[in-house]
């Protein structure tokens, strides 16, 4: 009997891996290589194998991989660390969990983000062409970024097959958020450098992108285990969301706490207005008692360091709010495509010090500036066009009375969590471009639409058992 062509792909792979892990270890003097070929070959065998499995590894291990991104592993490429070698990875087991399949789900929200795909990708060539060599390899590595996005949203889809699958990739998510915790806990212990511009000694944990991506991730997942329409065992759901509060407290992080307290208002304020009260009081003792979150809180104009120098802090909002005017006007200048992929940092009028090179302007802290400056309204319009799907399907899943009660309440909480990440995005920080929580959104997304493709299927057979209900399917 003639293998399959999974089993002729599956076997190509392992030839392709190993082939390359043993290049690497003549050609490398170390272990470093060969120690991630290796592990990218075991991971590349579960997810060939059991793509639901890696799916569920890569929910729990992702938020540990960017403790080790700073060290490439391909010195000089930009994406050649442990997150662009993730991103690949999970490119390729998406595509052939994707081939494997004789009728692979293709959700209605892919046709939008492959459109954000193709004109991200146009962006990145005209970065190149504008800005030359200034940019090195970051657009590349965005488009990593973005494509491997769509690939764990239509992995998630594909694997998840029910209600109860969908549940179980919610609770992985909210619990991906406590080893991260753990390890800021002991950082906050151990005391982070102090930060004179900001005031404070902040924790990110294992979070490259700093306290405030490590906040937004910690609220999400806080807010997700509040929420779950099942509520986890007491024994679990209490210590998981102590440690994840207590991290989200040591980052300082006003972006963190801001949409943490939204998300409690969004989850609890119809079902739950006690849950609400209770927090509110809770986070006002906390600013009341903590002198360093009341500063967070209630800043001042300047800060003083430990030495009695006083320094200007980067934190305030009046600071945000200068940059995002300045790099309107910047925008302003170029409208139409803006500047190009990853290019907001080179073109970014404000320096760390007058003499700063071509990347050391800041970041947007703004996901709509950020595209602006990135792409322009050529950007921009794909982006709305993905970012409303998003929101039309959350909401027609919440809606939707044939929907099992399960999946609508999943599909309610998962509009809360997407409607805070924008808020924010919008507010404090480009929460689209903190890759670790963009992961776990579009998983969450993925899961549901899975989920949603079995219940419909399952209707016909339903409303032919039941002929009275008086419900029918067009």
């Amino acid at each position: 009997m003639a293998p399959d062509t999974h089993d002729v792909t599956s076997i190509a792979i392992a030839a392709v891996a190993a082939g390359t892990t043993g290049v690497l270890l003549a050609a490398s003097g170390g272990l470093e290589l060969p120690a991630a070929a290796i592990a990218g070959v075991a991971l590349i065998a579960v997810g060939v194998g059991w793509p639901g499995l890696f799916l569920m590894v890569f929910l729990l291990t992702r938020p540990l991989v960017a403790a080790i991104s700073n060290d490439q592993l391909v010195h000089g490429v930009a994406s050649g660390n442990a997150d662009g070698a993730i991103a690949v990875l999970l490119l390729l087991i998406t595509g052939i969990a994707l081939m494997s399949r004789r009728a692979p789900l293709i959700p209605p929200i892919t046709a939008p983000f492959v459109l954000v795909l193709i004109i991200s990708g146009v962006c990145a060539v005209y970065a190149f062409a504008t800005l030359g060599g200034v940019v090195g390899t970051d657009p590349i590595s965005e488009m990593f970024r973005l494509g491997a996005e769509l690939a764990v949203f239509l992995l998630a889809a594909n694997q998840v097959t029910d209600a109860t699958g969908a549940e179980r990739v919610f609770v992985l998510v909210g619990l991906s958020a406590v080893v991260p915790a753990v390890i800021g806990v002991v950082q906050w212990i151990e005391g982070p450098a102090f930060v004179a511009s900001l005031g404070v000694a902040r924790i990110s944990s294992t979070f490259g992108g700093g306290p405030n991506e490590f906040a937004a991730y910690m609220a999400v997942c806080a807010v997700l285990l509040l929420g779950l329409p099942k509520r986890l065992p007491v024994w679990i759901q209490v210590p998981a969301l102590s440690v994840i509060l207590l991290a989200l407290i040591g980052t300082y992080s006003r972006e963190g706490w801001i949409m943490f307290l939204i998300g409690i208002v969004l989850i609890g304020w119809r079902r739950r207005r006690g849950l609400v009260l209770a927090a509110a009081v809770l986070a006002v003792g906390v600013v009341i008692a903590v002198p360093a979150v009341r500063s967070r809180v209630l800043p001042s104009a300047t800060t003083n360091a430990p030495s009695g120098q006083t320094a200007q802090t980067y934190a305030s909002f009046s600071w945000r709010l200068d940059t995002w005017r300045i790099l309107f006007d910047k925008y302003l200048q170029s409208p139409v495509i803006g500047y190009g992929l990853r290019s907001t940092i080179y073109v970014n009028p404000r320096r760390t010090t007058d003499a700063g090179g071509p990347s050391s302007g800041f970041a947007a802290h703004n996901s709509f500036i950020q595209i602006l400056i990135e792409g322009g309204v050529v950007l921009l319009i794909p982006y709305l066009l993905l970012l409303g799907s998003i929101i039309r399907r959350c909401l027609s899943l919440a809606r939707d009375r044939q929907e099992p009660a399960a999946l609508a309440a999943l599909g309610s909480l998962l509009l809360s969590l997407w409607a805070i990440v924008l808020i924010a995005g919008l507010t404090a920080d480009d929460t689209l471009g903190e890759t670790t929580l963009m992961y776990a959104m579009f998983a969450l997304l993925g899961a549901l639409e899975g989920a949603r493709r079995k219940a419909r299927s399952q209707a016909p057979a339903f409303e032919k058992r039941s002929p009275d209900t008086g419900v029918h399917d067009g």
